[in-house]
């Protein structure tokens, strides 16, 4: 039964509380469990405890920016496939050749398409699941 199955996990980590809280509302009306950090050192402790199945992560952060961020997850083996959704102002090639380099598994630009948001993460959950299976 469909209603048995369990939600998707999807860790947001952001700095910004308003990104946080509309990126959040956005994906639980959509049916995921959704998680937050704050910081990026929250972030990678959180991936750790709760292994979510997606990780929506914000480049410009205080401290541990989300290219380190990026790069620590993807260096433990239970975050090498977790799908990682980058955020960033920056729309520059720069900028998302670093964090295709830290392992990003695609990136979106903010502000974000809070309609788009739910289907990019279905997208990548499914396009994860092909890969696993």
């Amino acid at each position: 039964m469909l209603a048995d199955l369990p939600r998707p996990r999807v860790l947001i980590v952001d700095d910004d509380d308003m990104t946080r809280l509309l990126a959040t509302e956005t994906l639980e009306g959509a049916g995921f469990e959704v998680f937050e950090a704050a910081d990026g050192a929250a972030g990678v402790a959180a991936h750790a405890e709760l292994t979510p199945d997606l990780m929506l992560l914000d480049v410009n952060m205080p401290g541990l920016d989300g290219y380190g961020v990026c790069a620590q997850v993807r260096a433990r083996p239970e975050g090498s496939a977790t799908p990682i959704l980058v955020m960033t102002a920056l729309d520059d090639v720069d900028a998302v050749e670093r964090a295709f380099a830290a392992g990003a598994t695609d990136f979106l630009t903010k502000p974000l398409n809070l309609p788009l948001l739910a289907h990019r993460v279905r997208y990548l959950l499914r396009a994860a699941q092909a890969f696993h299976d």
